[in-house]
C-alpha cells in the first residue's frame, strides 16, 4: 500500500492544496510507473471536475508535488531543489499534462533510486575505473 499526498505550496510558503489517498503498490518499475499514472489521473480528474464548477484545483504557475510513504519510509518530492521542482507544474492542456506527468514521474524515479544509491556504498578505484572506462 502506497499513502500518497498531495500537495501545492504559494509562494509564501503556506500550502494550498493537501490531499491524502491510498493506492496499491509494487516495487517493481512498472509498478511506479502504474502509481505514478495513477496519481496522475487522478490529479487531472480533480483538476478538470474543479474547472467544472467554476474553480481552480490547482494554480499552474506553482509546482503541484507529492509525499509518498510506503513501509515507514517517506519519499517527499519537494525536497528536491527548486530548479527541479519547480518544473513540475500542472496544466489543463494535454501537451502540458504529457509534460507534467514525465517530470512527475522522472522525480519519483530519482527519490526512489536516490534512497538505493546513496546505501549503496562505492569503493573510490572503482569509480575511477567506471569513469575511465565511460572515456
Amino acid at each position: 500500500m502506497l499513502q500518497v499526498r498531495i500537495y501545492q505550496k504559494t509562494n509564501d510558503g503556506d500550502t494550498s492544496i493537501d490531499s491524502t489517498t491510498t493506492i496499491r503498490f509494487g516495487s517493481s518499475n512498472n509498478s511506479v510507473k502504474s502509481a505514478v499514472g495513477t496519481i496522475c489521473r487522478e490529479i487531472f480528474h480533480r483538476m478538470d471536475l474543479y474547472k467544472k464548477m467554476g474553480s481552480r484545483y490547482a494554480k499552474c504557475t506553482e509546482p503541484l508535488l507529492a509525499t509518498f510513504t510506503t513501509k515507514g519510509e517517506v519519499i517527499d518530492l519537494g525536497g528536491f531543489e527548486d530548479e527541479l521542482t519547480d518544473r513540475v507544474k500542472p496544466s489543463y492542456s494535454p501537451k502540458g499534462r504529457i509534460a507534467y506527468a514525465t517530470r512527475f514521474l522522472a522525480l519519483t524515479q530519482e527519490a526512489l533510486n536516490a534512497a538505493d544509491r546513496l546505501n549503496e556504498t562505492v569503493d573510490f578505484d572503482d569509480l575511477i575505473e567506471s569513469l575511465n572506462a565511460q572515456a
